[in-house]
């Protein structure tokens, strides 16, 4: 029993021997862990600190940096932060990495199944491509799998654009594609018969007149009154 009362007596000593309680000191080393975990800045964090001050070259080290662990978390995001950081970084006047970044933007935006923010990054290095001839070609395998809105824009566009660079036979070929599946559209058809005759091609103005009617005839009981070009 003695033994005991000295073992607790000395406890008592080293007790009143410390400035402060053990329960203290643990919810002191719980505050130093937080402090750790929020002050010293992850991979994570000094991304999202870069993008937001728009250090680019920074914030390509950090993606660069990043576990594989992270990445699997958010890929579509990290894949949109890469192609935009990258982007930020290129020199407006180098048309080879233009050219290359649209088509690492397509690649990517496939992968994803098309999101918006890929999207904008296509748009974007689609701009800083001068050639439309170049840009179809990267783009044109995949027209029929983007969104129907932006794969009509870029038909529209490439048409006015290769026009301009005097190629009338191209600028035809891509608006034909275009047309075709509205070939009930009297102004539509209209804009490729020009383009065809500019093209050297009068019989496919005179294709596109007969699709035209044929298209109308077979939706004429529904709209009476549908325009065409032949009244």
């Amino acid at each position: 029993a003695s033994d005991v009362y000295k073992r607790q007596s000395q406890r008592k000593k080293v007790a009143q021997m410390l400035p402060f309680s053990p329960w203290m000191l643990v919810v002191l080393i719980a505050a130093c862990a937080l402090v750790v975990y929020f002050l010293i800045p992850t991979d994570k964090r000094m991304l999202a600190a870069h993008l937001s001050d728009q250090e680019w070259g920074k914030a390509s080290q950090a993606l660069a940096e990043l576990t594989s662990e992270e990445r699997a978390k958010r890929p579509e995001y990290y894949s949109a932060t890469e192609l935009k950081v990258n982007r930020m970084q290129l020199d407006p006047t180098d048309q080879g990495a233009w050219i290359t970044q649209l088509g690492d933007a397509l690649r990517e935006a496939e992968a994803y199944n098309f999101p918006e923010q890929h999207l904008l990054e296509i748009e974007l290095a689609a701009e800083k491509v001068p050639s439309g001839s170049t840009v179809y070609t990267i783009i044109e395998p995949y027209l029929n799998i983007l969104p129907t809105e932006m794969g009509d824009k870029f038909q529209q566009d490439l048409t006015t654009k290769i026009l301009a660079e005097n190629k009338p036979v191209m600028a035809m070929e891509i608006y034909q594609k275009y047309w075709s599946p509205r070939a009930a559209d009297p102004q539509i058809t209209l804009n490729f018969i020009d383009l065809a005759r500019g093209g050297g091609r009068p019989d496919l103005a005179i294709q596109a007149i007969l699709k035209h009617e044929v298209t109308l005839s077979l939706i004429h009981i529904s709209e009476p009154t549908r325009p065409r070009l032949i009244s």
